[in-house]
């Protein structure tokens, strides 16, 4: 067993919990909700580009980088159908 990763590990979540019970009654929770999701979304996409062999990894990135850029263009884009939509649901 490593106990200084462990040891490091161990501090890390009592200090972003420490971080988090002070933060949360400031921050809007579907905001919070959104931004976890898109980061599950993005550790999922990155934890495949790294296990997949090289061309199909390279791909599923490529894949990955034009829906996030689609996406964000919706924020500033005053019609965008996606933007509306998820707005709706």
């Amino acid at each position: 067993m490593n106990v200084p990763l462990s040891a490091g590990l161990v501090a890390a979540a009592i200090l972003g919990s420490l971080a988090g019970a002070r933060l949360a009654h400031r921050i809007n929770e579907k905001a919070l909700r959104r931004s976890f999701g898109w980061f599950v979304l993005a550790m999922g996409v990155f934890v495949l580009t790294q296990e997949l062999p090289a061309p199909a990894g390279i791909a599923v990135l490529a894949v990955a980088g034009a829906a996030s850029l689609l996406g964000t263009s919706c924020l500033v884009m005053p019609n965008c159908r996606l933007a509306l939509r998820a707005a709706r649901s």
